[in-house]
């Protein structure tokens, strides 16, 4: 064989081999980029891809309800929310994501899905009172060559080694050994092992000391809600948006207490409350008020972030539209939680 034909063979045999890999990335598809899951295969869901697979969720999957935010929506139970509220639902959770970045993915969705009629965010305190155009997550770490239509970069995804080896491949593998794609119900669920805190050491004394939030906090929180929340409620009144403050645990208000910043964060969720309840396609929620939730440090793996069993309670009483903030009552909510976590006695609301 002549050198000549020896190097068109060996690149044959090389252009071969890229279309075979290549291809089983572009069939199997492990990020959803082209299409839907394929029925049988075992997918693989898990926190370390969220960002990887979740607008391939939000684009190919079928569904009418979407749960989205930061690490406080990771646990929710996608069954739990679907029966409740009679849907069918993606859980799409960007751990440490900015409102921006919640909204503009949120945004991808309903344009990509005409059918989407229930959205489900969480509205954090900690990401609200941040810059506006500040992102948690480094850009340079995103995959911009799965957000956009541009096929040239998806030799980004399809040539891609490490996925073929760490995604592709072990959908496979999964599936010759009978085992079942990951559900949304435990996509990005913390393990168990993680969750059980004991009660602090000790309980603040009451403090009645004025507080307030400052003047940055609030203007960051106005913008964030005007721009990366209600504009979105507003151009879409067909969609249903339940929004949930997050309910931190009695630890983390009793050391908010102790530094006399309790004040600081129910003023910066009141102020984004008052540009959310009156909007009447919006169902939003606050549950300081139920020492089931905040008491039970069984529930919680740190002093915010709380477990699955937490999230079913809270989609238990939203399904009845019980704990409900409205143009109504918000102001005084917010009060007797500000008179509770000041003075109060938080010990009793242990579980």
């Amino acid at each position: 064989m002549t050198s000549k034909k020896w190097t068109l063979l060996s690149m044959a045999l090389l252009l071969g081999l890229l279309i075979l890999l290549g291809g089983a990335t572009v069939i199997i598809d492990p990020y959803f980029h082209y299409h839907g899951p394929i029925e049988g295969l075992a997918y693989i869901m898990d926190v370390d891809r969220q960002r990887y697979i979740n607008d391939g969720i939000s684009k190919n999957f079928e569904y009418d309800a979407l749960m989205t935010g930061t690490s406080m929506m990771e646990n929710a139970r996608a069954s739990t929310f679907e029966r409740l509220f009679d849907v069918t639902a993606i859980k799409v959770p960007y751990e440490g994501s900015s409102f921006k970045e919640t909204d503009e993915n949120l945004r991808r969705a309903i344009e990509a899905n005409p059918d989407l009629r229930v959205v489900f965010r969480s509205l954090d305190f900690f990401i609200m009172v941040l810059d506006p155009e500040q992102s948690p997550y480094p850009e340079e770490l995103y995959p911009r060559y799965l957000y956009d239509d541009k096929l040239y970069n998806d030799t980004n995804y399809i040539f891609n080694k490490t996925i073929l080896l760490e995604n592709t491949l072990p959908v496979l593998t999964r599936t010759l050994r009978g085992e079942s794609m990951t559900s949304f119900d435990d996509y990005s669920l913390m393990s168990a092992e993680l969750f059980g805190m004991g009660p602090p050491d000790q309980f603040a004394p009451p403090n009645t000391a004025p507080g307030s939030a400052p003047d940055f906090f609030l203007e960051n929180t106005r913008t964030n809600v005007s721009l990366h929340i209600r504009k979105t409620i507003e151009e879409n009144p067909q969609i249903e948006f339940y929004i949930l403050i997050p309910p931190y645990s009695i630890i983390h208000w009793n050391d908010l207490r102790m530094r006399n910043l309790v004040d600081e964060q129910l003023d910066v969720e009141k102020e984004a409350a008052s540009l959310l309840v009156d909007l009447e396609n919006v169902h939003l929620f606050s549950f300081y008020d139920c020492p089931d939730i905040i008491g039970d440090l069984d529930d919680y793996m740190d002093s915010c972030h709380y477990g699955a069993e937490a999230l079913d309670r809270m989609f238990e009483y939203m399904a009845k539209d019980e704990h409900r903030l409205t143009v109504e009552n918000y102001e005084e909510t917010f009060e007797r939680a500000k008179k509770l976590f000041k003075e109060g006695d938080l010990a009793a609301l242990l579980q």
